[in-house]
């Protein structure tokens, strides 16, 4: 708009200064011709006639000079209205601009202090979940060291009850026959380094059979215990020993013969077995 105005006002000052001119000096043309053909006849009329004109064309000519000079004027006026609507477009695209800052930055600040307030929240959250998994944690390890205690002390009486079982079992089978079979599976147990529930079930078992033979047992069957016997590998007879209920009865019969070696044997298979048996103890107390 500013630079159509501008042109507008250089064509209107260019069209003010030239036509007049044109006019004039085409008048001043057709004279002068006209004044050619008549030069002969009125000299003197015609040159006053010319300093009429150039009179004229001065005249003119200031008119138009300050006819430019208001153009200029108004030139100026225009480029100062130019120069201030420039600064008031740029000053409302400036407050355009800081309007729109100031909304982004509102904007912003809220989002950050939304984030912020959420980030707080999360961290509480975060440190209350924690401070509750730790009292758990912690109540998980009271409870497994309280179970391993107790774990511990039920071991304990439970290695006092068998270790008390295995030596009711040990004097109880002091005074029995221990099969070829029951050494063997002893044996194996030994050497496999047994533990406390292959020992109670052991022993369990053993009372078991020990039970079941008393339950069994004839009355008239002479004990193994209580003749002497003869080792099949040293040759020596082993001295019987006798029961509580045999010693407080009298034998009737005089001292019986020696069994044959087949039958010592097994004594002395009782024998070992009870050594192994006490060097296991031994090295479990250890």
């Amino acid at each position: 708009m500013l630079r159509l105005v501008r042109e507008t006002l250089v064509e209107a000052k260019a069209i003010t200064c030239v036509n007049p001119f044109q006019q004039r000096f085409s008048a001043i043309n057709a004279k002068m011709n006209a004044l050619n053909t008549q030069v002969s006849g009125n000299f003197t009329s015609v040159i006053m006639e010319i300093k009429m004109r150039v009179a004229e064309t001065k005249a003119a000519v200031g008119v138009h000079s300050t006819e430019i000079r208001e153009l200029n004027h108004l030139h100026t006026a225009v480029k100062t209205v130019t120069t201030k609507v420039d600064y008031v477009v740029s000053n409302t695209q400036m407050m355009i601009v800081e309007d729109d800052l100031k909304k982004i930055v509102t904007k912003l600040n809220t989002e950050r202090h939304q984030l912020k307030t959420d980030l707080e929240a999360a961290i509480k959250q975060i440190a209350n979940s924690s401070v509750e998994k730790e009292k758990e944690l912690e109540r998980e390890a009271r409870r497994s060291e309280n179970s391993r205690v107790c774990m511990d002390f039920l071991d304990r009486e439970e290695l006092g009850f068998v270790q008390e079982s295995m030596q009711d079992a040990m004097s109880r089978l002091e005074r029995e026959v221990v099969s070829h079979d029951e050494f063997v599976v002893l044996a194996d147990r030994l050497k496999r380094k047994p533990d406390a529930n292959d020992i109670r079930t052991y022993i369990q078992q053993k009372i078991a059979g020990l039970k079941l033979q008393q339950g069994e047992a004839s009355h008239e069957a002479p004990l193994l215990g209580s003749v002497p016997v003869r080792c099949i590998s040293c040759q020596n007879v082993v001295a019987a020993k006798l029961e509580p209920h045999a010693q407080q009865q009298p034998s009737k019969k005089e001292a019986k013969d020696v069994l044959p070696f087949t039958t010592s044997s097994v004594r002395h298979v009782q024998k070992q077995k009870l050594e192994a048996m006490l060097k296991a103890k031994a090295a479990m107390d250890k």
